[in-house]
């Protein structure tokens, strides 16, 4: 009898099979498709490639830095007189994403290198994005960015 409470045991434990080496967790991987607009977004900003910029957000998709508002359009017409001549490299880091469907919020460090010519920035921001899904896609709805410099950091 105490066999087969020891064998009930172990089926039970065993109950579960676990993952295979090497392979994400479906979370991480919902979590990536979640992403992928905000990092398709920065991408195409650097090779201002305004199409690809556009297709990763939502009719009426807004952008903050340090309370300043664009829409979409405005923001494009701000970049575009920097086109051939200021390239900007985006590296998104820290990020922490809830999901609640249609929305998912993200927060993230961005950190850019900024080229122009010989002279080379770099440039850090704190950013929050809100993404909604639509129509089996999500895309970005709101980034609000807040550009961190020496002064910002102090008390």
């Amino acid at each position: 009898m105490r066999y087969l409470w020891v064998f009930f045991f172990c089926l039970l434990a065993c109950k579960e099979p676990s993952s295979p080496p090497n392979k994400q967790p479906s979370s991480s991987v919902h979590h990536s498709e979640i992403l992928r607009p905000l990092h398709h977004f920065f991408e195409a900003a650097s090779r201002h490639d305004y199409i690809s910029m556009q297709a990763q957000c939502v009719e009426g998709f807004v952008f903050t830095e340090n309370d300043e508002v664009w829409t979409l359009d405005q923001l494009i017409t701000f970049m575009e007189p920097d086109k051939h001549k200021v390239y900007v490299q985006y590296q998104l880091s820290e990020i922490n994403l809830k999901v609640k469907p249609p929305l998912a919020w993200v927060h993230f460090s961005n950190s850019a290198v900024m080229t122009e010519g010989d002279q080379k920035t770099n440039i850090e921001w704190k950013e929050s994005a809100i993404l909604r899904r639509e129509k089996g896609r999500w895309l970005l709805f709101r980034i609000e960015a807040e550009r961190l410099t020496e002064d910002s950091l102090l008390p």
